[in-house]
Parts: C-alpha cells; structure tokens; sequence
C-alpha cells in the first residue's frame, strides 16, 4: 500500500496531504488545491490521478480487509448510489479510484454523495483519474484503488457487488 499522509487533528479544520491543503469534515478529509495542479501524478501523458480526494479519517486496525473498486462517473453516474449501497453493506474499508474527464458534473456529484451521506461512507476513500479516460482505463483504476488500500488485505470487486450480511466477518 501506499503511504497515506494525513493531518491527524480531530478537529475540523485545515491540514496537509502529501504537500496539499485538506479540510476535515466529519469523517473525511479532503483535499482542498484544484484537481489541475502540479503536484498531480502522471500514469500516462493523458492521464493524472489526485490520490485522496476525500480520505477516511478513522485508522483501520489490524487483519481488517479493504474492498477496492473503480467506477466512472462522467458516464455512470447512478453508479454512485451502488457505490453507498455496497459501502453501507459492507460497513467496512472501501478504497474507490474514479474515473471522470475533468467533469464538474461528476466530481459535484461525488462531493455531495460524501458529505450527504457521512454514516454510510465513513470508511471509504476516494482517488480521481482524470483526462481522457477513453479507452476506459480500467488497469489503472483498479491498482490506484489497491495501491491506496488503507489495510493490508485487500479485495478487488466490482461496484455492483451486493455483499452478503456478514460478508466481512
């Protein structure tokens, strides 16, 4: 996994991510710099991906298993209720890499599910691509999900996965 820098303060406010400014609210800690930036990571010259959009807060404990999964949601974006829905079943870590080609539409929906919805996604994180994203870059999406996993068991699923109750255990 990767090495996930956050700001540890409990309190809502200001902080630092891997050089960024991030801003807690609730259970989240998101990354307040613009998506178009320099820091941003390079997978391919047409790709950039801004790890930790909006991070988990709360620290997972040891032998505890995260569900990575990719979606886009510049083309899907009813799948951002499937994504809550396994969440809330799982109620455990999820990682999400999301695809999008730099879409306000997309990445205000997926702002708002966060903070809308805080209780049923307390222990997800998520990671952007953005750029053009045609071909789907599914290989990517799917290690930048694992890769920034925040436990060290990790199973890779689809988003349309409905986890059994009990699943986790």
């Amino acid at each position: 996994n990767t090495d996930n820098n956050t700001n540890n303060n409990a309190n809502s406010g200001s902080g630092s991510t891997g050089g960024l400014a991030t801003y807690r609210c609730g259970a989240h800690e998101f990354a307040t710099a613009g998506l178009v930036q320099a820091g941003a990571l390079a997978l391919e010259p047409h790709l950039q991906v801004f790890p930790n959009f909006a991070r988990a807060v709360a620290e997972p404990e040891r032998g505890e298993v995260t569900l990575a999964v990719q979606i886009d949601l510049d083309h899907r974006l009813e799948k951002m209720g499937r994504l809550v829905e396994l969440a809330e079943r799982w109620n455990g870590w999820v990682s999400v890499a999301v695809a999008m080609e730099q879409s306000a539409k997309a990445l205000g929906v997926l702002g708002e599910s966060i903070l809308a919805q805080p209780a049923r996604l307390h222990r997800t994180s998520f990671h952007i691509v953005y750029g053009d994203i045609s071909p789907h870059p599914i290989n990517h999406l799917r290690n930048l999900a694992v890769d920034a996993a925040q436990t060290d068991l990790v199973l890779l699923v689809d988003v349309d996965l409905v986890p059994s109750p009990g699943m986790r255990s």
